[in-house]
């Protein structure tokens, strides 16, 4: 199988991304996580420290890594008006990089079909011990509270080599005509592990 695309969590990533094609978003309603962070941002007094599996080491990690990689999805959509699926990876070193994947003979993947090629490429690197946490972002829509109105939202799912997987969905509002997108509240939940499983990449093309 052909692995992601590895490059930097900067500028690059913004090319490669628009390189491959624009992939079709699914809305979705998801029920919001029990915890939130402070409005906007994802700091370190905030995020997934009420997990009780998580240590400070792990907590630092992952905050680090949503720190690079939600703000840049923003970024992404203010400047282009849509999100392409990416991953970002802290590497074994400490070392932070992005990824983007295409899968091979669609000309228009799904968010989900991108998604998959994406956790494919990650397990790969788990595999091969080059990784200690990764981050995958796509778009979707959310209530951020119970009853309340589907906003557009970014995802990240999180994973840890300690076991550890959580969700962070920030909401925004977006002026299309000042081309500016305003971030709501950071809401942290529990999440389910697809990197760091121990299972075989898979090899589907």
């Amino acid at each position: 199988m052909r692995r992601v695309m590895a490059v930097a969590l900067g500028s690059a990533l913004l090319v490669g991304c628009g390189a491959t094609g624009g992939a079709k978003s699914e809305s979705r309603s998801t029920p919001p996580p029990a915890s939130t962070s402070s409005a906007g941002a994802i700091g370190a007094s905030a995020g997934p420290g009420g997990h009780p599996q998580i240590d400070e080491a792990t907590r630092n990690d992952i905050e680090q890594l949503a720190n690079r990689c939600i703000p840049f999805a923003l970024k992404q959509i203010e400047d282009t008006g849509e999100l392409y699926p990416f991953a970002g990876m802290m590497m074994t070193d400490g070392e932070f990089k992005g990824a983007v994947a295409k899968p091979e003979n669609v000309e228009h993947p799904t968010s989900e079909q991108v998604i998959g090629k994406l956790v494919a490429g990650l397990r790969e690197e788990a595999a091969a011990k080059r990784i200690k946490a990764t981050c995958i972002v796509a778009g979707g829509r959310m209530a951020p509270t119970e009853g309340a109105a589907l906003m557009d939202a970014v995802q990240g799912r999180i994973e840890h080599i300690g076991g550890v997987a959580v969700e962070v969905y920030v909401p925004y509002t977006r002026d299309a005509k000042a081309k500016r997108v305003k971030p709501g509240e950071a809401i942290w939940g529990p999440g389910r592990p697809e990197v760091f499983t121990g299972a075989a990449p898979t090899t589907t093309r």
